[in-house]
């Protein structure tokens, strides 16, 4: 449903008045394609991340080019939890909203959308975070937004901790979970941390790397 990669429909242009989300509720503009435009019609082009290995922490990154945004899941448990993410703007990153972490809405564990902007310097490594507090065990949706002004700036997505969950009297991290499918899409590395945060879990450190 989503138009495919460099097609014609992608930073098509703007109307007047274009909303700021498209038929998803995701943001617009999104696509993988130089543009900072609208895409003609009533979606954008989303999760378009790809792995970067000029830029990075450990590893590789998470590359999101020109405005995009890119969504995960994580599994939580009914405690408070923190997941916070390390991410870098380059020098053509442009005006508007700088990158953001915004865990969505979810009725079934009890959480309301929650966002955090990044409030540091471009062409540097800053962390930045969200917490929320589950009333039940379940997934959370978690998106990164790139919403910079221009169609050649590229953000760059690398470490992601978050607080574990038990399952089965085990320790489980996040590995298993991308758009709330259960696929190896995330690589600990080299996690988990036993490291007291958040009630008392672990903290995982993973990085946002795809297969």
């Amino acid at each position: 449903m989503s138009p495919a990669k460099n097609s014609p429909m992608l930073g098509f242009g703007s109307a007047a008045s274009p909303p700021s989300v498209d038929a998803w509720n995701r943001p617009r503009p999104s696509n993988d394609s130089g543009s900072a435009s609208n895409a003609i019609g009533y979606l954008e082009r989303h999760d378009t991340g790809v792995k970067d290995t000029v830029t990075f922490e450990l590893r590789q990154s998470l590359k999101l080019a020109g405005p995009a945004d890119h969504q995960f899941s994580v599994p939580v448990e009914a405690v408070s939890t923190t997941v916070s993410v390390d991410v870098q703007r380059d020098s053509n990153y442009g005006s508007g909203t700088k990158p953001t972490i915004t865990v969505l809405a979810n009725g079934e564990v009890g959480v309301t959308q929650t966002s955090t902007t990044d409030a540091g310097s471009a062409s540097a490594w800053n962390t930045i975070s969200v917490t929320v507090t589950p009333t039940a065990k379940g997934m959370l949706t978690v998106r990164l937004d790139s919403t910079g002004s221009a169609g050649n700036g590229n953000t760059y997505w690398g470490k992601v901790n978050v607080r574990a969950v038990t399952i089965e009297g085990g320790t489980v991290n996040f590995d298993f979970y991308l758009r709330g499918e259960p696929v190896n899409a995330l690589v600990s590395d080299p996690g988990p941390f036993p490291i007291p945060a958040n009630g008392g879990g672990s903290v995982v450190e993973e990085e946002l790397i795809l297969i």
